[in-house]
């Protein structure tokens, strides 16, 4: 009882983990398609981690990890604002450094100019100056933050600036009543027929058919749940379980709809709802008759000066958990139907590309890329979906009147 918090070891193995697919793996398939599941390795090496999800892995650390994880995994980097590389030239550094670490290079100015140039090659930094330009512009954009890395050791470097708006998510948090009470690490241990897990990592297999006559094939899934709030009756059973995700955001939490729609949180609530009930599985021993399964929430923080609503605890209501999980139809204004795909659908495609290797197969043997937003239609091997993004803004859907 109390609180549980899982080890950075755990949290590590659960990120290192290739195996298992996760939801935010699974909505990939609705970018790349057959492709990610060939090239996935590749392509999660090759993404790009946003000023927003730093900020909310700051956050993390700080609020549900183990105690002194922030210290242990971030620097908060000296240089001024002013005289921090850009994007690029950081991208750049790092591969500096990289060379170093395989050289047994100590210092910057030791590495040599034909080397420097290969990495810029490599990187395609201003390709049309002249060598002696680029060679002398980057060792003076990137010197001090190479010291800065290797002061680092390894640790994440962020900036001031970044460390400070997490620490104002922080405070929100810890001060909301809507959510103080589950950042209050003292009184949680205290707690006699409640348990919050921080950070529970669980791991499940899915046995996934295509179509109802197919073989079943076997898809090993996970989930990170960053809170889950355990109540038990007297005698110890499970009456009631509830998982809750932090976001943040720099704008007002009265954005979090579009944002819920944009990002297909609706996935990931569902995904971790069912991830819920299969950890419940695993301890069933304690399971009562009547344990419930309670509505995921959002526990949404913003980052801005002066927002109105700076704390909002969101809940997600049936259409929501509709969508997420089975997907739903709608007609759009023009009476053209649409598909919005849930993450069963997408468990579906996974196993199909499995069994194709990964191509886009038609019924009739031909091969064709699958494009998978938030609008899909008329147009896939499973039925009617394909399509392109989604527009900034959604339109209110019009119920299907054949759902």
């Amino acid at each position: 009882m109390g609180l549980a918090i899982a080890s950075s070891m755990a949290i590590k193995a659960y990120y290192d983990n290739r195996e298992a697919w996760g939801q935010s793996d699974l909505k990939q398939l609705m970018e790349y398609g057959g492709y990610y599941v060939q090239h996935r390795e590749e392509l999660d090496a090759n993404s790009t981690q946003t000023e927003s999800m730093l900020i909310g892995s700051i956050v993390d650390a700080i609020l549900l990890h183990e105690t002194g994880a922030f210290e242990r995994e971030y620097h908060i980097q000296s240089i001024p604002e002013d005289k921090i590389p850009s994007d690029k030239e950081q991208e750049i550094a790092q591969a500096v450094l990289a060379h170093m670490k395989e050289k047994g290079i100590k210092t910057f100015p030791e590495v040599s100019d034909e080397d420097l140039l290969a990495i810029l090659d490599a990187k395609h930094w201003q390709p049309k100056w002249k060598t002696e330009t680029r060679l002398a512009k980057i060792r003076e954009a990137i010197a001090d933050y190479i010291e800065e890395l290797i002061k680092a050791e390894g640790k994440i470097v962020i900036t001031k600036a970044q460390y400070e708006a997490a620490m104002l998510a922080v405070s929100r948090l810890r001060e909301h009543p809507m959510t103080r009470h589950l950042f209050q690490r003292s009184d949680l241990e205290l707690r006699q027929r409640v348990t919050v897990y921080y950070q529970l990592p669980v791991y499940w297999e899915e046995k996934v058919k295509r179509k109802e006559e197919d073989e079943p094939v076997a898809i090993k899934c996970k989930a990170l749940l960053d809170m889950l709030v355990i109540v038990r009756d007297e005698e110890g059973r499970i009456l009631s379980a509830q998982g809750i995700d932090l976001k943040t955001t720099s704008l007002d939490t009265r954005f979090f709809p579009a944002s819920l729609r944009k990002f297909r949180y609706d996935i990931q609530a569902m995904f971790y709802e069912h991830a819920i009930e299969k950890f419940l599985k695993m301890i069933a021993g304690g399971m009562a008759k009547e344990t419930k399964i309670k509505p995921f929430q959002f526990a949404v923080v913003s980052t801005a000066p002066k927002p109105s609503t700076p704390v909002m605890l969101y809940t997600r209501n049936n259409e929501i958990a509709m969508t997420g999980w089975m997907g739903i139809n709608y007609y759009d204004d023009m009476l053209v139907k649409h598909r919005v795909i849930g993450y069963e659908e997408l468990l579906k495609r996974l196993a199909y590309y499995r069994m194709s290797n990964g191509k886009e197969v038609w019924e009739d043997g031909k091969t064709k890329s699958i494009a998978l937003g938030w609008y899909t239609i008329n147009e896939d091997p499973f039925g009617d979906l394909n399509g392109g993004d989604w527009p900034d803004e959604k339109p209110n859907p019009k119920p299907d009147p054949n759902m």
